[in-house]
């Protein structure tokens, strides 16, 4: 009976122990697995770093960008303005050069009726006779 007891008693033990090997395996594969996956996040964090500063690099052109580009903007708005008014002074130029034309052309014309008058009067001048002139006395 001892004996048998004692087997038992063995045989349990063999049975506890082959569950505690099974246990510790498995403890030693979930530690390989945690660490794996900490190295995993580690791994991660250090891509979160680089995705952020590189988003702030991106950040940071995309500023100095709109920078440059409102700078050349103004720079084209002042272009413009500078533009209009020089269109404005030549638009000036041109109405007075126009007012000018129109004095000469009607003094161009002034002329051509005085001369067709002279002519006219040049040839009635000649047709007349002293006979037809009024004496003055």
């Amino acid at each position: 009976l001892k004996l048998s007891s004692h087997a038992q008693s063995s045989a349990v033990l063999l049975e506890r122990e082959s569950e505690l090997t099974k246990l510790h395996t498995r403890v030693i594969e979930l530690e390989e697995i945690q660490r794996a996956r900490t190295l995993e996040c580690v791994g991660l964090e250090g891509r979160c770093q680089q995705l952020e500063c590189r988003l702030q690099e991106l950040d940071r052109r995309r500023v100095l960008d709109m920078e440059a580009a409102c700078a050349e903007l103004s720079a084209l708005k002042s272009s413009l303005l500078g533009s209009h008014e020089k269109q404005s002074q030549l638009m000036a130029a041109v109405d007075s050069k126009q007012m000018k034309i129109d004095e000469f052309t009607v003094l161009k014309e002034g002329l051509e009726k005085l001369i067709a008058t002279q002519e006219v009067n040049m040839k009635v001048g000649q047709f007349s006779t002293v006979e037809d002139t009024p004496s003055m006395c």
